[in-house]
């Protein structure tokens, strides 16, 4: 498969980051759908109005954006939502079922939306998760149990759809608040996490990069400081011919709330 510049019909589903991917795409020369409940303030793109967390919302946005752009080259998905805090024993069934409905099956279902169309003209999937995984909160675990399984769907995509002509791969943007890349980074070390270490690919300059322990493993750190940063290193990874069946993180660096 060959990297392609620009001018790909680009449908993106949530707001958010996926506002911010929008706008970058259509800026470099896209042509770009984007589908959320509600139509951004000032927002001059396309949109596609749609309840996401629904299986007809997810699909009727599929395939209203493919409709429209006449078939898509690049799908993004970025709709999802936290769910309520409290310890694991006070988390009901309906705690873990609503977070699984938002934030994992309406990826499921708008991927296999999308797929044949993404198939038909050898295209690019991504799906956005968010740092509870590989990080979890344990006062919000169904939501990390969540984000968890969005990583093991897309990998699982990956390697399916890759014969396809399908590249598939997830990417993880910390939040402003994160914790800074180093601590991050030492805290993969320290946990032993060296699987998700070793699965986690390197993005960006030698100068963001971490190694982890003795077997030269390493961590992609990458700083961003709006989530206008965090489209161009989606829509850089887009182009990237050698991105696929990985989860790519970037990380705020030393933000905080309110900067």
């Amino acid at each position: 498969m060959t990297a392609q510049a620009s001018g790909r019909r680009t449908l993106v589903l949530g707001a958010g980051i996926g506002q911010a991917v929008a706008a970058a795409a259509a800026a470099r020369g896209d042509t770009v759908v984007l589908a959320s409940r509600t139509r951004p303030p000032g927002f001059a793109i396309t949109h596609i109005p749609a309840d996401l967390a629904t299986r007809e919302g997810a699909e009727m946005a599929v395939d209203s954006g493919i409709d429209r752009l006449g078939g898509i080259d690049v799908l993004v998905t970025c709709a999802g939502a936290r769910v309520v805090r409290g310890s694991f024993a006070e988390h009901s069934d309906d705690d873990w079922y609503a977070a699984f409905t938002v934030n994992v099956l309406n990826i499921v279902r708008a991927c296999q939306r999308g797929l044949s169309s993404l198939s038909a003209n050898h295209g690019v999937l991504v799906n956005v998760a968010a740092l509870h995984d590989p990080f979890p909160n344990p006062q919000v675990a169904p939501y990390s149990a969540a984000e968890a399984a969005v990583d093991a769907v897309t990998r699982a995509l990956a390697i399916e759809m890759f014969p396809r002509g399908v590249r598939v791969f997830g990417v993880v943007p910390a939040a402003a608040w994160a914790r800074p890349a180093v601590p991050v980074a030492a805290e993969v070390e320290a946990r032993g996490h060296q699987g998700v270490a070793a699965r986690l690919s390197i993005v960006g300059g030698s100068g963001a990069r971490v190694a982890l322990g003795d077997r030269g493993r390493r961590a992609p750190v990458i700083e961003f400081v709006l989530r206008e940063k965090a489209a161009q290193v989606i829509l850089r990874l887009i182009d990237d011919p050698d991105a696929a069946g990985a989860t790519y993180l970037v990380d705020s660096g030393m933000l905080r709330p309110g900067r």
